[in-house]
């Protein structure tokens, strides 16, 4: 396809200005896609932008990406892994029985509240799976991310109130497994 030849250009090209608006952020690898997504040039392979996925999750968070491929978005809420996406994708962009979890990495970035000075914990609150913690220190405890934990279902990145959490998803193998 001459479009997903022009993506990464395009991909890159955001990324920079992403960079430039958000300093503390490191550069995202790419977009977020729903569970079980295939690996990236096969998901593009395949995707028809139907947007069946993005109307058969409950949790509304998959929405029309760069050239209307489906990906998350986490400002509202998180993944709950219920699979509807993947059971609505004719297709099979998403694949079935493939492992969604995890999706990616959580990363925060230098706008955390905690590199200010201000305790919030909204993070940790957030997170059913006890994947971030903050250490007892003498200065304001500062979040961190165990990754082995963790499944970046997008919760605590739904709640923060200065947006410093972000997804970077996992690069996907051939066979559409996740790492």
């Amino acid at each position: 396809m001459a479009q997903s030849a022009n993506m990464p250009i395009n991909a890159a090209r955001r990324g920079l200005f992403k960079r430039l608006l958000h300093p503390g952020r490191t550069a995202s690898l790419g977009p977020c896609r729903p569970p079980g997504a295939r690996a990236e040039a096969d998901f593009i392979d395949l995707c028809s932008r139907c947007e069946a996925c993005l109307r058969a999750c409950p949790s509304q968070i998959i929405v029309r990406g760069d050239g209307g491929f489906p990906e998350l978005n986490f400002s509202a809420a998180g993944c709950t892994g219920c699979g509807d996406c993947i059971s609505a994708c004719q297709p099979q962009a998403l694949q079935p029985g493939a492992s969604a979890w995890p999706m990616g990495q959580v990363s925060v970035s230098g706008d955390c509240l905690a590199n200010q000075g201000v305790t919030c914990q909204a993070c940790k609150d957030a997170c059913d799976l006890q994947a971030i913690q903050f250490p007892i220190t003498l200065t304001t405890p500062q979040p961190v991310v165990n990754p082995d934990v963790c499944v970046a279902c997008g919760e605590c990145v739904s709640v923060c109130p200065v947006n410093s959490l972000f997804i970077n998803p996992l690069e996907t193998s051939a066979a559409g497994s996740n790492r």
